[in-house]
């Protein structure tokens, strides 16, 4: 009977000892899993702001070399729009550009944003892509969108020729099916920046000057792109 009572006592601690090291392994498991996944969210954002850098600076610098191209060839010749703007030290210049292009350029991305999202939900909640209240806010966002960025973009087409205008057309056409209206955002702000630029500081030329605005764009716009374009392509894709 003893003999009994303490193979069964083994049998019972083997079984423990088992149901420890089981609970051990899925333990580790389960911090491998989460701290995997972690480092893989971590490398997924990097990833995703590299690729904001280099899609904001595809945009940003053509558009002002392009800028500063026309300027130059079209120095002396008629037909021309020269721009007077106001006489302030560079350094009022500098942080006015920014905040404007900030306020002007950069949030509207997102404030636009939060109207399309609009549209989304009472799309959804209806299940109708005709509803009268989405088909108004639609329209009346777009309307906005084209003239706030439009009138930079055509600004720069008078002052600097239309090698600008151009390029942003030539964005809006290739890309791809949902990130048109996005392409459209970010050659207008970046237009609206320039355009901020040019008046502020008349006085200076677009370079080497024009520089310092191309970082502090870049650096605005890749903002965007990071944070801004999932907004646009996510319910744009919703919308289709």
């Amino acid at each position: 009977m003893p003999e009994d009572i303490d193979d069964k006592s083994d049998e019972e601690l083997q079984r423990r000892i088992e149901a420890i090291a089981a609970a051990g392994a899925s333990g580790t498991g389960l911090l491998g899993a989460l701290f995997g996944g972690l480092a893989g969210t971590q490398q997924q954002s990097q990833e995703s702001l590299l690729n904001s850098v280099l899609r904001a600076l595809l945009v940003v610098v053509p558009t002002y070399v392009l800028a500063a191209l026309g300027m130059r060839w079209q120095a002396g010749q008629p037909g021309g729009i020269p721009i007077d703007g106001p006489d302030v030290p560079a350094v009022v210049a500098v942080f006015v550009v920014l905040i404007f292009t900030l306020s002007h350029g950069v949030i509207p991305v997102f404030f636009y944003a939060i109207f399309r999202g609009a549209v989304v939900a009472v799309r959804s909640a209806t299940g109708s892509r005709w509803n009268p209240i989405s088909l108004f806010i639609s329209g009346f966002i777009g309307l906005h969108m084209v003239l706030w960025y439009g009138f930079p973009l055509a600004g720069l087409g008078f002052v600097n020729g239309w090698y600008t205008p151009a390029w942003a057309a030539f964005g809006v056409i290739t890309a791809k099916r949902g990130e048109r209206q996005w392409a459209w955002l970010e050659h207008g702000s970046t237009a609206m920046s320039l355009m901020l630029f040019q008046f502020v500081m008349s006085d200076v030329s677009l370079f080497p000057w024009g520089l310092l605005v191309v970082v502090m764009q870049s650096l605005l716009l890749t903002f965007a792109e990071w944070k801004g374009k999932p907004l646009w392509v996510s319910r744009n894709a919703a919308l289709d």
